[in-house]
This record gives structure tokens, sequence and C-alpha cells, in this order.
């Protein structure tokens, strides 16, 4: 693999949600290079299994469906404050026009973790689906809810020290070149970005979009 995560997350903690995708798996490999705990986590436990298989003695699996309510609070429940120095968050790419469930996800693992990043003093990075072109009214709405719950994360997390950024991109490039996406991302949770919170950053060619 050409590209290779920060020196940053060497022994960090990661947790990459929706992780069966082309980009969570260059994700996990690329943090496994550098000597992060990787913990992968999707409904697809086919893909997690091989993208375990890289390097089984640092990255983790568990399956667990997107809208898990009890599930994903249970995991909550365990993990307690264990330290999580990034979360990523890549199911609204699979759930492209189905913002409430996207979002309601998000948002429940966001709550079920809480406690972990802000031990760690972490941050959140979500991928979410670039918006349509003007003739795709549905892939708009979509578009503008995931963007709007991007940018309220971190009035969510204001009181515990956790940074929470988005970065739009398409479902094609993010399966195509996940290099590229997976780049920005891994900047936005390091230590360069401190100072950025808040931002919903496109990344790729963006098809333009009423608000």
């Amino acid at each position: 693999m050409s590209a290779q995560a920060p020196r940053y997350y060497s022994d960090k903690t990661v947790l990459i949600v929706g992780a069966g995708c082309a980009l969570g798996r260059v994700l996990a490999l690329q943090l496994a290079d550098v000597g992060t705990t990787v913990i992968v986590l999707d409904h697809d436990t086919t893909h997690l299994m091989q993208t375990a298989s890289y390097d089984p003695t640092r990255i983790e699996t568990l399956t667990i469906a997107p809208q898990a309510t009890a599930t994903i609070a249970k995991l909550g429940e365990i993990w307690e404050d264990e330290p999580i120095d990034l979360l990523v968050m890549l199911q609204p790419l699979s759930l492209p026009r189905r913002p409430g469930l996207a979002a309601k996800s998000s948002l429940l693992f966001l709550d079920a973790l809480k406690l972990g990043l802000a031990r760690a003093k972490g941050a959140v990075v979500s991928v979410i689906p670039a918006a349509g072109g003007d003739d795709d009214p549905v892939a708009q709405s979509a578009y503008a809810a995931m963007a709007q719950l991007a940018r309220a994360m971190p009035r969510q997390l204001r009181e515990t020290g956790v940074r929470a950024n988005a970065i739009s991109a398409s479902a094609d490039l993010c399966d195509s070149d996940p290099e590229q996406v997976a780049d920005p991302v891994l900047f936005l949770g390091s230590e360069g970005a401190r100072a950025i919170n808040g931002a919903l950053l496109p990344v790729g060619a963006q098809k333009s979009a009423r608000n």
C-alpha cells in the first residue's frame, strides 16, 4: 500500500464504524501499519474478517448493524471510558438516501462512546455522501440533512474537549480511490488538526446542489 497513516497514530486506538467498505479497509490497513489498535465495526462479517486478516494482532472486529440500538448501547456499557483517540463514522456512505437512519446511527455511536472519546480528548470524523446534482432532489435533501448533523456534532461534544469534523465525498470516489479520502480523514483526526472543529470538507469533484 503506497500511503501510510501519520506516525501520530502509533499506539492510539481508532474505531471505524461502517468499515466494511473500501474506505474502511484502507483506513484500517494504513493504521495497523503504524501500530494503531483498530476496531472495525459493520454488519458485514465477511468484509470485516477479510480486513482483519491483514493484521489480526492490530485489527479487531465487531459485527453491529447501524440501527441496532440495544447492541450499540451495550457496546457503550462494556467500553465505558477506555480511551478512544479517533472515531470514524462511515455508515452514512451506505445509507445515502436514508439520512434519518444515518443520523440516528451516528448519534447512537456518539452517545455510547463519548466517555472514551472524552478521556482521550479524541476526535470524530464522519464521511457523508456528496450532494447530488440539480436533477436529484432526493440526494440533495439527504446530503443537506447529513451535513446539518455533521455541523451539529461539535455542539453535542462542547463540554468534552472532543473535536468533530466531517468530509463529503462521492460513494464512487470512496470505492474507486479510497486513499484520496483516507488522507483527509486521518489528518482531521490528528494533532495537526487540533484547531479545526465543526468543519465540513469536500473531497474530490462535488456536484452542485441547492441548499
